[in-house]
């Protein structure tokens, strides 16, 4: 090595004592870092990392500048980075630690010099030198805590703008206004509100509203009236209308009803209804609640409602994660209720499919199994169906793979993405019969393969989701061992049993419907 080459390491070596963890380290040890070091420049707000970036991932020693993090979700003042690194700060630990991509943007915030050392460098350093490797581990739980933090803060700041009655009309609108003709008869309005399970009809003409009847409306003007149901509706409503912008607080219709005496308040956009706001609605943005959540899931009457239901359970677990709940309590409530959410679109699907005469359970797998659902997950389900008379199971399958599918697709709508491996009841490798479940099962405990392996870990946590006839549920019994699908385990029984020679296992914590997985 030439004398230049020679000095500028040892340079490089007294630049670098002044910081941790390199002040700890031993002196070979740094030597034989400093060689393998590179000097890169960034300028002003150029990119050094960022997620989509294909290149290794390389560690990164500020030299001179100042770089920062930034990650959306975790900002909580606008123009904000939630990370800010200054000379002598090394990143990004976590990702080279774990082998993957990083996951916020690295910016340079100032004209920047970096030391950079290669990923593999950097994992053999960690084994070399153990004053490294602490410093790498207690600064991963450092920056997991500040992250933390951050998240809290800015999920409190969106939850209390979102749950303020500054909110925009818009915002709160929950459904399409439910309309007619003015010469609608009266009867035919009624059964209309009844069949929508909405406390107000508006007549309108050419989407401009003409009138309004609300259930209030229906004892003094039509039963103590004793009107002929057939008369028109527009005859009864009342046409002196308060509407609002949708840009408008909800403040504004509060006042609106106050001043009025009124409970609803229609929402028009250069004269054109787009939506009804309730006094309910408006009480509704003050509590996003476990209770009103979950009622409105059973009773959704359409998809529609389930995704307004789908984005309740999005902001609730927001504002419990602002507030400080524990992950565990936290995932297993949105577990919860988006296992509700999906029970209830299963429900709304069988009404008019031809599956609705096939005994089946719906299988919930991967992270919904295991009760650990976050705020962003994707589908991941089965089907498991049983044969009767000596049924051909593909006879079956072609019945309910249509209907596996819309299910797939409204669970989409609701904000659960298709699964990008296919692990979905839509795909006829995962909608078998129960026979078929087992035949699939030895092969992956007997072949062994990778993909056998990575498959195990995906569906040998499940839980089941039964048709109307319940007796199918009864036949899914444990095979291989037994764990339950909250996390508690039993003496597993390793050696191959029969279908029949374990009990089935009801889950502890009194999950609905669910059931030990086949493990």
């Amino acid at each position: 090595m030439s004398e230049a080459a020679n000095s500028l390491i040892l340079a490089t070596v007294e630049h670098l004592v002044q910081f941790a963890p390199f002040d700890q380290m031993a002196r070979e040890h740094l030597l034989w870092m400093a060689r393998k070091l590179t000097l890169g420049y960034f300028a002003k707000g150029e990119v050094i990392l960022s997620p989509g970036q294909t290149d290794p991932v390389p560690f990164l020693i500020i030299k001179q500048g100042i770089v920062q993090g930034e990650q959306g979700i975790a900002q909580t003042q606008e123009d904000s980075a939630w990370l800010e690194l200054h000379d002598g700060e090394c990143f990004p630990l976590g990702a080279l630690l774990a082998d993957r991509p990083v996951t916020s943007v690295y910016r340079a915030s100032s004209d920047v010099f970096c030391y950079a050392l290669p990923a593999g460098d950097f994992l053999q350093l960690t084994r070399l030198s153990a004053a490294f490797h602490d410093f790498c581990t207690r600064r991963i739980a450092n920056l997991l805590e500040q992250s933390k933090h951050l998240i809290q803060a800015g999920y409190s700041k969106a939850s209390s703008e979102q749950q303020s009655m500054s909110s925009s009309l818009a915002s709160v609108i929950r459904r399409e206004p439910v309309t007619c003709a003015p010469d609608t008869s009266i009867r035919q309005a009624l059964q209309r509100m009844e069949d929508h399970g909405v406390g107000a009809m508006v007549a309108v003409e050419s989407r401009v509203p003409k009138g309004i009847l609300t259930l209030h409306d229906v004892l003094s003007r039509v039963a103590l009236a004793g009107m002929d149901l057939d008369e028109p509706v527009i005859r009864i409503m009342s046409t002196n209308l308060i509407t609002l912008p949708p840009h408008a607080a909800a403040h504004e219709a509060a006042l609106a009803m106050a001043k009025q005496g009124i409970r609803h308040v229609l929402v028009t956009d250069s004269g054109r209804l787009t939506g009804v706001i309730s006094e309910k609605d408006l009480f509704s943005l003050q509590r996003v609640g476990l209770s009103r959540i979950s009622t409105a899931i059973r009773h959704a009457p359409d998809l529609a409602l389930l995704k307004q239901c789908a984005r309740d359970i999005q902001q609730l677990a927001r504002n419990m994660l602002a507030q400080g709940v524990a992950a565990e309590q936290l995932t297993q409530i949105i577990t919860t209720l988006n296992d509700l959410l999906t029970t209830r679109i299963i429900e709304l699907e069988l009404q008019e499919s031809p599956a609705r005469g096939i005994e089946f359970c719906w299988l919930a797998l991967g992270s919904e199994g295991r009760f650990e659902q976050t705020l962003n997950t994707d589908q991941d389900n089965g089907i498991i169906f049983a044969l009767k008379d000596n049924q051909d199971p593909a006879a079956l399958r072609a019945v309910l793979l249509p209907f596996a599918k819309r299910i797939n697709l409204a669970l989409a709508e609701c904000g659960f993405p298709l699964c990008g491996g296919d692990v979905m009841a839509s795909n006829p490798k995962w909608c078998l019969s129960l026979d078929e479940w087992q035949t699939t099962f030895d092969k992956w405990i007997y072949h062994g393969a990778p993909m056998d392996l990575l498959h195990s870990t995906i569906f040998w946590i499940c839980c089941t989701r039964p048709s109307s006839s319940t007796s199918v549920r009864s036949t899914v019994r444990p095979t291989w061992g037994r764990r339950c699908v909250n996390g508690c385990r039993q003496p597993h029984r390793r050696t191959r049993a029969s279908s029949t020679s374990l009990p089935s296992m009801p889950c502890a914590t009194d999950r609905p419907s669910a059931w030990c997985a086949i493990s």
